[in-house]
């Protein structure tokens, strides 16, 4: 009897160990835990190791780690590079701007999108980025250079391909967008996580669109807006595929 009581407590024992290790999830594997860093508010993470993605020469702000994955690239396009694509984009922008955006999907349904120009002037922070994203340039679409005003705003949208887009079947996804910063301050507005980021003149921002299987994050939603009067911006699209392949770039 004394033996059967002994056994039922050390078995009660070991059924109330599992149910606490479960619950306070000490059986699971340790997860990696990163700090959020609103640039916006000044922050800045500095060059570190970005989940696959780092850079050894370019300081990297983390905006958000995961869904959506954000960073800023401060400074990044230099000074005379930038002026080189902003004259360039300007002089586009005044000829016969193009206005069907084709395959994003805007969130806000009936918003008017400002026009853009294909910029296909290259320099070497094109390149430059690849150390960064770790995604080769030929992936990447034609930066499409828009001037944002009050008046007219990127809408909030994603940039990731959903359903059956003749764009997506050329290339594959939009995995990757990269906003560069060519003239004046725009704010970026992150409605997932709350925040926004201000991208000066020269700076660069990457949003991951996608999650590691090429699905849409729903939380890679953004919008574009000008701080002040006007902005002038590149939107490029990195793609699952490389695009030379299909006449792209």
């Amino acid at each position: 009897m004394v033996r059967f009581i002994l056994f039922i407590l050390v078995l009660a024992s070991i059924v109330l160990t599992v149910t606490y290790i479960t619950l306070t999830g000490k059986n699971a594997q340790p997860q990696a835990t990163f700090p959020s860093v609103n640039v916006a508010e000044g922050g800045n993470a500095g060059a570190r190791q970005l989940d696959g993605y780092s850079s050894s020469k370019f300081t990297v702000d983390v905006v958000s780690w995961w869904e959506p994955r954000v960073y800023l690239l401060p400074s990044f396009i230099p000074s005379t590079e930038r002026e080189k694509l902003k004259q360039a984009g300007i002089a586009l922008l005044t000829g016969n701007p193009v206005q069907d955006w084709g395959g994003v999907m805007s969130t806000t349904p009936g918003k008017q999108w400002p026009p853009f120009a294909l910029l296909h002037l290259q320099t070497s922070c094109f390149e430059n980025v690849e150390e960064v994203i770790h995604m080769p340039l030929n992936h990447a679409d034609t930066v499409r250079v828009v001037r944002l005003t009050k008046d007219l705003k990127i809408p909030t949208h994603s940039d990731a391909i959903v359903g059956d887009d003749p764009d997506g079947r050329r290339a594959g996804q939009r995995v990757t967008t990269a906003i560069w910063c060519f003239q004046g301050t725009t704010v970026m507005g992150l409605p997932a996580l709350g925040k926004s980021v201000r991208c000066h003149d020269g700076d660069v921002i990457i949003i991951h669109n996608t999650f590691a299987d090429v699905k849409p994050d729903p939380n890679a939603i953004y919008t574009l807006v000008p701080l002040n009067a006007e902005s002038l911006v590149g939107v490029q699209y990195y793609r699952q595929e490389s695009v030379r392949a299909f006449g792209r770039f």
